[in-house]
């Protein structure tokens, strides 16, 4: 009873350690991603709830008391590990918090209660008591782990740590009823138990934590990366070719066409309409570049009215579709505005195809300011020579 009095207090004081660390985190300003981490938190609260009651269960004597405390923190049990399932699936879009689950804590308490009967009998089935138990929580963690998996679309550092700490918990509780079926021994069982909650703990800990903190980080990086105006990438992105990285569809590009595209007489529109207007038309411009590119390319807003078109493996006549389908969308868009309605018409420069960004990037340059000088509203190519 010692060492299981002192391992539970472990156990406890570990339970309340993790959810003093989630606490302390930055709330992400998404509702489904607060909900999530609400999610984490209650599943230490009560998994050190469940700790709690499992050893005062082992301190009664009263038959009655013993079912309810043996329920309690069966229940508990599985209700933690319920929060974990619904924060995962709060992650992946489907927020719900285990306080407002009815269907979580039915199930987690018809199965308590089964199994407190189970203990309460002494027989045979005594000995199937804690086998369903970790059959249920492996069962339900497994389920977390399948449910992040297929709902996460792109894998990056912070899932595959998310994932890794699953699979250490999950591993943990496996090993602790392998010791449960092979030792019939209750300090050896009470050892391995603490050690592998606590194993997990730690692990599911530092999990979550890295996947919020790795998720401010890439937030703050994506907006240092980003035109606040349109959401495009901005010059940083452009003139930084290691910020490439940030997108999958530039890595190992073996050919890359680039277009430069620029609003006619943008400074006109400005002085005519007014900056607000101006912003609008930069927004609608981004937008109409957006809905013609390939879904491979990359949009980026490099300066005022100026945007670069990157587009990964792309023949110089792709690159050319691409720019006059580009123009006649521009020109047959209307911008409305007070006194009535404008239309605007844009310049393109198209250079490929070829793997010297910089070389490119002048290329089109060039044939930008070629279009402009012969009256613009046009698409210029420059087809440039492999590097000799």
């Amino acid at each position: 009873m010692n060492l299981g009095f002192h391992l539970s207090l472990l156990s406890i004081a570990m339970s309340v350690t993790c959810v003093l660390y989630l606490v302390q985190l930055p709330k992400p300003s998404d509702a489904a991603q607060r909900i999530a981490l609400n999610n984490f938190i209650w599943f230490y609260a009560l998994s050190g709830l469940a700790t709690a009651t499992y050893f005062v269960t082992l301190t009664q004597t009263a038959h009655v008391l013993v079912f309810i405390l043996a329920s309690t923190n069966a229940t508990m049990i599985f209700v933690s590990c319920c929060s974990i399932l619904l924060a995962v699936r709060s992650l992946s879009g489907t927020p719900k918090h285990i306080l407002n689950s009815p269907l979580a804590w039915l199930y987690s308490t018809t199965c308590g209660m089964f199994l407190a009967s189970l203990y309460m009998f002494e027989n045979a089935l005594v000995q199937y008591t804690t086998p369903l138990m970790y059959a249920n929580i492996i069962g339900i963690l497994v389920l977390a782990l399948v449910t992040f998996i297929r709902r996460t679309r792109q894998f990056n550092k912070r899932h595959r740590i998310f994932v890794d700490s699953l699979l250490v918990i999950i591993t943990s509780y496996t090993l602790t009823l392998i010791v449960d079926l092979y030792f019939n021994n209750h300090d050896i069982y009470f050892v391995a138990f603490t050690v592998a909650q606590n194993v997990g703990f730690a692990a599911m800990l530092g999990g979550i934590y890295s996947f919020y903190i790795l998720q401010l980080v890439e937030a703050r990086e994506h907006d240092a990366l980003t035109d606040p105006l349109t959401g495009l990438y901005n010059r940083r992105f452009l003139t930084n070719r290691s910020e490439w990285l940030h997108t999958d569809k530039l890595v190992e590009t073996a050919q890359l066409c680039v277009i430069i595209v620029d609003i006619d007489h943008f400074k006109q529109i400005n002085d005519t309409y007014g900056h607000q207007k101006g912003d609008e038309v930069i927004v609608r411009f981004a937008q109409i570049i957006q809905n013609t590119v390939r879904e491979a390319d990359v949009v980026i807003r490099s300066g005022g009215d100026e945007f670069v078109i990157l587009l990964p493996d792309a023949s110089l006549q792709v690159s050319i579709d691409v720019a006059e389908r580009l123009t006649a969308a521009i020109e047959a868009n209307i911008i409305p505005h007070p006194d009535g309605q404008f239309t605007i018409s844009a310049t393109c420069g198209v250079a490929g195809s070829g793997t010297e960004f910089e070389r490119l990037f002048q290329a089109a340059d060039n044939a930008l300011y070629d279009a402009k000088a012969n009256g613009r509203n046009q698409v210029c190519v420059a087809q440039v020579a492999p590097a000799m």
